[in-house]
């Protein structure tokens, strides 16, 4: 993938860090269902989530559910890094255009497959959807609510698949509440 100007201070094709490498490999790796990352801040894990799903729509379409803690991480994460990486990157121009039928800021779709990209504020954004990959961002910024754990929500989303994909990292907040 391609990193236009304004998503990343180093623009440009991506290029991994050695330590990024061993996590990109168990995100690739179809033998492994789920990558949980305890991380630092500003480690890349948002364009490893970004190359993993530009992945999946370009070599191996599924349906995919992007989970953020809140409304507006959702439509910035959309805004500033998903449009800006595929409208750069030739192999991804075109593949999540926002004009085609049915297609809306946060919910696209593409041949073989359908990305949503959801606040986890909401457990409604959780319900009618089944997807094979589940990528999941900063998830101890998500709140427990009233139907329980948005990231067990979601994950229940993946049920049906038996070759499902489950990618969390978070930043931990406090260890004993932390989802990573």
């Amino acid at each position: 993938i391609w990193l236009p100007e304004g998503v990343s201070s180093l623009p440009g094709r991506v290029e991994l860090w050695p330590f990024q490498r061993d996590i990109a490999d168990a995100i690739g790796d179809p033998l492994i269902e789920r990558v949980t990352l305890v991380k630092p801040v500003r480690v890349g894990f948002t364009t490893l989530l970004s190359g993993a799903l530009a992945s999946y729509v370009a070599n191996d379409p599924a349906p995919i559910l992007a989970l953020l803690p809140t409304e507006a991480d959702a439509r910035d994460y959309m805004v500033s890094d998903l449009e800006p990486i595929f409208a750069s990157s030739p192999a991804l121009d075109g593949l999540l255009a926002a004009g085609e039928d049915r297609n809306t800021l946060l919910s696209r779709r593409f041949p073989g497959g359908s990305l949503k990209v959801v606040a986890a504020k909401a457990p409604r954004n959780l319900r009618r959807h089944n997807v094979r990959v589940l990528l999941i961002d900063e998830a101890d910024g998500m709140e427990v609510g009233p139907e329980g754990s948005p990231i067990r929500l979601a994950e229940r989303r993946t049920l049906s698949f038996a070759d499902r994909k489950i990618v969390l990292g978070s930043t931990p907040v406090f260890e004993a509440t932390s989802h990573v």
